[in-house]
């Protein structure tokens, strides 16, 4: 499994772009958020996800491990492929993405481009209660973190940032020292909020 490449973005093609590491040339297909931030000439770290078929060796590339984690769970979903996946990550961006599988918004859904009514039913019901454990959506709708490696999250961890910030942390800081917390299994809100004032 490519976990990443890192290297110089040589050049963007419609939905991929070729990325130059150690003197080869890798092919990675990306959403619309991904290809508008990323430049020819760019050094970037694309995570990524290695799909392996009959017809050969396919690379997707993410700037970001929110979308990632969530093209993940999109290809987990019954009908929906890797190239479904990338085409709902093309037409809606992750924080409004996670808020309409949450909230089971199955219109704003089928409204991207390829999306019928029955995938976005799919994908709500397949989704909903694995993106509300997985992702914490804070006030407004924007994603904290997600529970990919490093960074943990969960509804206890969802429960102690708000407490940090009713104590006084604005919210990106108390977001940010729930997140240092390594390992959160076992912990009681009360324990996550002790460790986060440590850090």
């Amino acid at each position: 499994m490519i976990n990443f490449i890192q290297g110089i973005i040589s050049e963007k093609i419609e939905q991929s772009v070729i990325v130059e590491a150690n003197g080869l040339g890798y092919e990675c297909f990306v959403s619309n958020q991904t290809l508008s931030v990323l430049s020819v000439g760019q050094s970037a770290k694309i995570l990524t996800y290695l799909k392996v078929s009959d017809d050969g060796l396919t690379l997707y590339g993410f700037i970001e491990s929110a979308e990632r984690a969530m093209f993940l769970r999109l290809i987990s979903v019954s009908g929906v492929g890797a190239k479904v996946a990338l085409s709902v990550l093309s037409g809606m961006n992750i924080d409004r993405l996670v808020s309409a599988v949450a909230s089971g918004d199955i219109v704003m859904i089928s409204s991207i481009k390829g999306i019928g009514k029955k995938t976005a039913e799919r994908i709500v019901l397949e989704l909903k209660d694995k993106i509300i454990n997985e992702f914490l959506i804070k006030q407004g709708g924007d994603i904290a973190m997600v529970a990919n490696g490093s960074e943990i999250v969960g509804s206890l961890a969802g429960q102690a940032v708000e407490a940090l910030v009713a104590l006084g942390y604005s919210k990106s800081e108390a977001t940010n020292s729930v997140s240092k917390i390594k390992d959160m299994d076992g912990l009681s809100v009360e324990d996550i909020i002790v460790k986060a004032l440590r850090n």
